[in-house]
């Protein structure tokens, strides 16, 4: 069926997992809406959903247990009434034998014609396939003024009339036309004579014209006027039979034909019939003439047969893509073949077709792209074997042309650098952090790369700032380094530091999603002590523990009730406490900024009323994983994210503050561009008080990212600053509002986070409020949104938890961009009603300068094991490519033995013989250097399955080795369980992760540095053993017993 009203939609669910296919429950959608009754497998369209966007969910448990919930992408359904095309032609003059057309009359008429058309409405145009003829606006058939046809010559014209919609649909006619005599004209014209003699002197005629074969093009012609010729006459037949005279003439020094469809060079007056507008065998004549005077011989040819004549496209090595591919059509080409194996030996096929005047790949989800004005294929080299051949051929109306064959290359990808941690969990404080720095093949040289560690929230007690240099070596593929930490003796909470790849020395890009990292630092003095509460008769002090960085209290207020109050310290080791004097009553309470003892005076005490105080254990949440420059969460998957290890100049972000903006939501002052920057991998929104005015700053994603519905997260920590307000927000990229979505708003000394959602129109605006209380806005932490427009749900995050769902609204599926703005409290704007402490005005505890700090900003999409796609019409099964294989392995029962290609070079692998059979994956180290091989096929399961090395000995020179098509920046972590079983984890740039359970030799407990440098990343099919990075000590022994899966 169609995507339009009548059409059956099918739904088809694939997951890795298996499932029961009876067991899926449907849900079929429009506009995100449950469709009443519509909960089969199949669905057809009905008038209410027209102009409609329509999608499935699918429910079911797949076989791994997984509860699975996936939605296919939404489909856009036709909106307006199907047009169809005319089904009539019709001449007046009669019954198609009685067509006629006068011999020897220029411009004679055929009759007139009519269209019959279901659309009553529609308008059309007509087009003739001889160039003779014409037809009028009004629709008459006719010669073209000047134009005659001989009866001698063709005494019926086959003509092929179509009429064309004003939407483009078309219907077509064959029209026999009978040539009337008249004058007893029956005999064929020749080209005119020459006379018999010369009647103007001295004018010398020339030779006839040169009449040949097109080598370019077998059954083309081509027709080259002689030296000295000013004119010239042509008559050939076309593959209908017709005869077609023609007339060349040279006006000031350029050759024009009399019919414009003819290819003639201007300069040279050389004409080109193709093989298709020649009949095969006929006779092709040609005379010339000089001043009028004709020719005293006359050319002729006969034409060839055009059989094979089609385009040969064109293969051609990827000039930008090292190993790459490209095939060009040929002019006459409408389809294209190519034949090639892939990097997994598996030889497939790869279809184009023109269609509407534009080229595309026929076969849906192929990793080729396509050109589709020109019709050009780009294949990527990581598709195609290593020198291997391809074959291609171009197709015209069914055809195909001769084929063409070329060898691939080898590939050469950019050199590009990646950022690892050797480990998931954060370092001892006093304990050395690794790290490493890994390419995506062996480097040719010495590189040289300077990293670069920074803080964040720890300080000169935990680590330096600093800089330093780390090389690979010509022929190794990664190097490692470390970063020592302090161990400064206080209680902490977890801390955080950046590392980052600040330059390299130009051989190698560093790709900014793997240029940085967040570290953590783990304190190892203990937990830090609950704060003491002591009652005496005129108040009640709280007073912190060593080492702690901010308490929480909440008591009982005889007037105002529950109170709660954030105590915390800055980085001068002075405290400070929230706002606590709403109302400017004499007695209120205190805080020593020394000791950090606060004070409740017993008169603003209720009777009978609870203190209660507690460490913030919130402090610091939200950093980023230990290999991801962002926070990492289930389900979730980043797509785009924003480090700031550049200027905002290069970043791509938009400033406020052209034409002296004023802040918003009742701000003082103006933007100021430069009061948004970058420093140290965070970016700075700045307030500033100078000169008696207020500046402040906002900045937005509009021109670099905008995304509809999913995850969104900031990172960030404030400045504590009384009076400064700010707002995290969603913007439309339209600029049409509503929606908009303030996914955390509030003032940095103000305990209330508020999350606002506008949706309606500006005439009809609606819109929601919710609170967060208890936030201490002076630690990191990450503030964030999900956007489900189906599930019609928008949810507030505070470190990385919802705290709010605001259901059953219009959630938005618009595409936003992110937006991050602040600004200091006018007391007298528009928003000064709303401003709940102390008006939040700046004031005595407002520094001249503050700063919003963003760590990181980072979108997410679902990563679902399961997923769905509906399709209008059923479809043959592929592969998971999109690409059709030609021939399908037979690989038996070998679930975990891939194909492994060795470099010449190398020493034969010794496969046990269960390695092929072992469906455990089990593999056992022996004595001498071992090495565990793995062929990661991203496109089979099966080599994706839990194995076991046991008695893996690095320093006995075991080694792993790691190979496919999607490991180019693979993620490796080594985890280990309680029971000290360790494992190496393996996640694809796709998303596949295989675990290596690892024991070592003699049952050692290995370091993440001893696994993970011992463990080589190759591309398929360029497993070379001179690449192999072996530690120099100790010697590796002579033999090798090697293993694969």
């Amino acid at each position: 069926g169609e995507a339009k009203v009548g059409g059956e939609l099918t739904a088809t669910v694939s997951d890795s997992d298996g499932f029961t296919a009876d067991n899926v429950q449907y849900q079929w959608l429009r506009d995100g809406n449950p469709i009443a009754n519509a909960n089969g497998k199949t669905y057809t369209l009905t008038s209410d959903d027209a102009g409609h966007k329509i999608t499935v969910r699918a429910s079911y448990k797949d076989n791994a247990g997984h509860d699975e919930n996936p939605l296919s992408s939404p489909l856009d359904i036709d909106s307006g009434t199907p047009n169809h095309s005319p089904t009539a032609i019709t001449l007046n003059a009669g019954d198609s034998a009685s067509y006629w057309v006068k011999a020897e009359s220029g411009g004679a008429t055929v009759g007139k014609l009519g269209v019959s058309d279901p659309d009553s409405g529609d308008t059309h145009t007509y087009t003739v396939s001889d160039s003779r003829f014409e037809i009028t606006a009004d629709g008459t058939l006719k010669l073209k003024d000047g134009q005659s046809v001989h009866y001698g010559e063709e005494k019926r014209i086959q003509l092929t009339v179509t009429a064309t919609d004003n939407h483009g649909a078309a219907y077509s006619r064959d029209i026999a036309v009978q040539v009337k005599d008249e004058g007893n004209k029956g005999a064929a014209s020749p080209l005119p004579a020459a006379p018999a003699h010369d009647p103007q002197a001295g004018i010398t005629v020339p030779d006839a014209p040169n009449i040949a074969r097109d080598d370019a093009q077998r059954g083309g012609i081509t027709i080259t006027p002689a030296h000295g010729a000013d004119s010239l006459h042509l008559r050939y037949r076309d593959e209908s039979g017709r005869t077609h005279d023609i007339d060349l003439v040279k006006h000031n020094d350029r050759w024009q034909a009399s019919d414009s469809s003819l290819s003639v060079d201007p300069q040279s007056g050389v004409i080109t019939l193709a093989p298709g507008q020649v009949q095969d065998g006929s006779t092709v004549m040609a005379g010339n003439a000089a001043r009028g005077i004709h020719a005293d011989r006359v050319a002729t040819l006969t034409a060839d047969s055009d059989s094979g004549r089609i385009g040969v496209p064109t293969l051609a090595h990827d000039p930008a893509h090292s190993g790459g591919i490209t095939l060009t059509p040929a002019a006459d080409n409408d389809s294209l073949s190519m034949a090639y194996t892939d990097n997994n030996g598996i030889a497939r096929t790869l279809s184009a077709a023109k269609e509407n005047g534009e080229w595309r790949i026929t076969a849906a989800g192929t990793s080729a792209s396509i050109d589709p004005a020109s019709g050009t294929i780009t294949l990527p080299p990581e598709r195609i074997l290593d020198n291997s051949t391809v074959r291609a051929s171009g197709g015209q109306n069914g055809a195909q042309s001769a084929e063409t064959t070329l060898r691939s290359g080898a590939d050469t990808p950019p050199l590009e650098a990646y950022l690892f941690a050797a480990g998931d969990a954060p370092v001892n404080e006093g304990d050395s952090a690794h790290y490493l720095i890994r390419l995506n093949r062996p480097a040719e040289r010495d590189l040289t790369f300077n990293v670069r560690v920074s803080h964040k929230d720890t300080d000169a007690g935990d680590l330096d700032d600093s800089t330093q240099t780390v090389t690979i070596r010509a022929g190794e593929s990664h190097a490692t380094f470390r970063i020592d930490t302090r161990d400064d003796t206080n209680a902490e909470h977890i801390e955080t530091y950046k590392v980052s790849i600040t330059s390299a020395d130009g051989g190698a890009t560093v790709p900014d999603w793997k240029a940085s990292l967040t570290g953590e630092i783990r304190d190892n003095d203990g937990t830090i002590a609950a704060p003491n509460v002591h009652e005496g008769a005129d108040s009640t002090t709280i007073t912190p523990a060593a080492g702690a960085q901010h308490i929480h209290i909440t008591y009982q207020d005889n007037q105002f009730g529950n109170v709660t109050l954030n105590a915390w310290r800055d980085n001068n080791n002075r405290w400070h406490l929230s706002e606590v004097n709403p109302d400017k009553r004499t007695t209120a309470p205190s805080i020593d900024p020394d000791s950090g003892s606060v004070t409740l005076p017993s008169s603003i005490l209720a009777a009978g009323g609870r203190v209660h105080a507690h460490n913030n254990d919130s402090q610091n949440s939200g950093a980023g994983g230990r290999n991801s420059a962002v926070a990492e969460y289930d389900g979730w998957k980043p797509d785009w994210h924003d480090t700031f290890d550049k200027p905002v100049e290069e970043s791509g972000w938009t400033r406020y503050g052209w034409d002296w903006q004023t802040p918003e939501h009742g701000s003082m002052g103006r933007y100021q561009q430069s009061n948004a920057y970058t420093a140290d991998g965070v970016l700075n929104i700045q307030n500033q008080y100078h000169n008696g005015a207020w500046t402040s700053a906002g900045i937005s994603s509009g021109n670099t990212f905008a995304a509809s519905g999913g995850r969104w997260e900031i990172r960030a920590k404030f400045s504590d600053a009384k009076g400064i307000g700010y707002v995290f927000l969603l913007w439309p990229k339209s600029e049409n509002w509503p929606p908009e979505v303030d996914f955390a708003e509030g003032r940095a000394r103000d305990p209330n986070i508020m999350g606002t959602y506008h949706w309606g129109t500006a005439a009809d605006h609606q819109q929601d409020n919710q609170y967060l209380r208890n936030a201490d806005l002076t630690g990191w932490h990450t503030y964030g949104a999900i956007i489900d427009p189906d599930a019609g749900t928008i949810t507030y995050t505070f470190d990385g938890k919802p705290w709010y769902t605001l259901k059953n609204v219009p959630a938005t599926s618009e595409m936003m961009w992110l937006g991050m703005q602040t600004g200091s409290q006018d007391p007298n704007g528009s928003a000064a009603q709303s401003e709940s402490i102390d008006n939040a005005i700046p004031g005595a505890h407002t520094p001249a300068t503050s700063n919003i700090q963003i760590d990181w900003v980072a979108h997410y999409t679902p990563s679902a094991s399961g997923n769905l796609e509906h399709h209008a019409t059923p479809h043959q099964h592929h592969d998971s490519t999109g690409e059709q294989p030609a021939a399908q392995e037979n690989r038996g029962d070998e679930d975990s033995a891939q194909p492994y290609h060795l470099a010449a070079a190398e020493t034969p692998l010794h496969y046990p013989a269960k390695a092929a059979t072992d469906s455990s994956g089990e593999q056992h180290g022996s004595a001498g250097a071992d090495t565990f091989a793995y062929l990661l096929d991203s496109h089979d399961s099966a080599s994706w399955q839990n194995s076991h090395i046991t008695d893996f000995d690095p320093q006995g020179g075991d080694r792993i080795v790691l190979t496919g098509d999607q490991l180019a920046d693979a993620r490796l972590e080594i985890s280990q369980e309680a029971n000290g079983q360790q494992h190496l984890n393996v996640t694809d740039r796709e998303g596949h992760t295989r675990t290596i359970d690892i024991t070592g030799h003699d049952g050692k407990t290995l370091t993440a540095e001893d696994i993970l440098t011992h463990v080589e990343i190759h591309s398929a099919q360029h497993y070379d053993p001179s690449h192999h990075s072996v530690p120099p000590a100790p010697p590796l022994p002579q033999e090798d017993n090697s293993h694969i899966l």
